[in-house]
């Protein structure tokens, strides 16, 4: 964003002394000769590729481009036409909102200390009109614009390696709010949408490899990357070299304590259905020094708003199963590997309503099993593998993770309205 300081940095090994230059857009930068380039406050006119030569006894070797696009700031429009008094309110208007999907939120301060919202745009437009219907009461107060990103902008999104083995491997998108584009808020293959997109940052040759599978969105690796493509493979949309996120680890939020240490019941009958387990709300940390094992006929019902620290991972397999309740709602922490497998999360809800997140020391998640799965992973140090065996696996949501494998028969529906209603950055 403009108005922002930003530095590139370069690590390189050899005989000293080493020697650097900076280059932007193929042109030495003047004084640039540090491994750590420091642009400043940066401006649009520095969007553009920067690069950096490093020498020494044995030669020269020249880095990829690290490219940098700067984003013009939000601004309020100060003419006498967009900014004053209407007979409702404060009328004021704000220009250069860039690149959705992005939330708007405008918030107002009496004393630039204290900040809340008054306004908010889940689909703003590049320029619009707003009015402060409480500034009537009020002697003065700030105003400032706060844009966010929608963190799973992605089907499949990785900081590594993409690979989409066998056959039978789709990537499409749907809408669960949207009537027209989904079923009571589920996968509809008969109004099935375009946005299955992949992205990776990874910069090297066959960054992302389709093999046969069919992408019904576009594809982006990490600047210089490129992306192979089978025989039978096809991508409908753009394949670019564009992209560059950094995705921030997982910290537990309530790791400092208040959490319970066990389900709220054990060996429960609940309309019929007896469950080893349920928990009814609330933030949990379970099983600390050993994996959290469910398997066999295991089955744990979610039936409130639920956050669960797994320290040292958790395992299903054969018939285990975690079912999240009608109006209820899950969120894993995972300290350690993962094994999804058995009957899985049972989720009739949207992808919001089941999250996990892969902390630094999860280094790898696999699925697979006899069902499918409705949700989001956010793994960014795990290796995310799907691989369903002898049937078909269908993933409905979003995952963001340091590598994807998937094997064959697996078909992953994105559902746009994350964009809207998932986390935000």
């Amino acid at each position: 964003m403009e108005g922002t300081n930003v530095e590139i940095e370069v690590n390189a090994s050899g005989t000293p002394p080493l020697l650097y230059q900076w280059r932007f857009n193929g042109n030495n930068i003047d004084g640039a000769t540090n491994r750590i380039y420091s642009i400043g406050t940066i401006s649009t006119n520095q969007t553009g590729g920067y690069k950096v030569i490093v020498s020494n006894i044995a030669g020269t070797v020249t880095s990829f481009n690290a490219w940098l696009r700067v984003q013009p700031a939000m601004r309020f429009l100060t003419n006498v036409e967009t900014l004053g008094w209407t007979n409702r309110g404060f009328r004021l208007r704000i220009a250069d909102v860039v690149e959705p999907p992005r939330m708007l939120v405008i918030e107002t301060s009496t004393n630039l200390l204290n900040w809340f919202g008054i306004y908010t745009n889940l689909y703003p437009a590049a320029s619009q009109n707003f009015v402060d219907f409480g500034a009537i009461n009020q002697t003065h107060r700030f105003y400032r614009a706060v844009g966010q990103y929608a963190l799973f902008r992605f089907a499949l999104a990785a900081t590594g390696l993409i690979d989409l083995k066998g056959h039978n491997l789709t990537t499409d998108s749907f809408d669960s709010a949207s009537p027209s584009n989904s079923v009571f808020g589920k996968y509809d293959p008969l109004t099935a949408k375009s946005n299955g997109d992949l992205a990776t940052d990874l910069s090297l040759t066959n960054s992302i490899s389709i093999g046969n599978a069919t992408i019904y969105g576009s594809v982006a690796t990490g600047p210089n990357g490129t992306v192979s493509i089978g025989p039978g493979g096809s991508i409908t949309g753009a394949i670019t070299d564009d992209m560059n996120v950094a995705f921030d680890p997982v910290a537990v939020p309530f790791a400092s304590g208040g959490y319970m240490t066990t389900a709220d019941v054990f060996n429960t009958n609940i309309n019929g259905t007896v469950y080893s387990s349920a928990f009814y709300g609330g933030i949990y940390r379970i099983s600390p020094v050993s994996l959290w094992s469910l398997s066999s006929l295991t089955k744990v019902l979610i039936a409130g708003d639920v956050s669960i620290w797994l320290p040292k991972g958790f395992a299903m397999s054969g018939a285990a199963q975690i079912e999240i309740a009608p109006g209820a709602s899950l969120k894993i922490y995972t300290g350690a590997n993962s094994t999804i497998l058995g009957n899985g999360i049972l989720n009739t809800s949207d992808a919001t309503k089941c999250m996990i997140y892969g902390l630094s020391t999860c280094t790898s998640i696999s699925m697979g099993g006899n069902a499918g799965f409705t949700g989001t992973i956010y793994a960014p140090s795990a290796d995310l593998l799907i691989a369903p065996g002898r049937g078909e696996h269908d993933f409905q949501g979003a995952s963001i993770s340091k590598s994807v494998s998937l094997g064959a028969n697996v078909r992953i529906h994105y559902d746009e309205n994350l964009a809207r209603v998932g986390p935000m950055r």
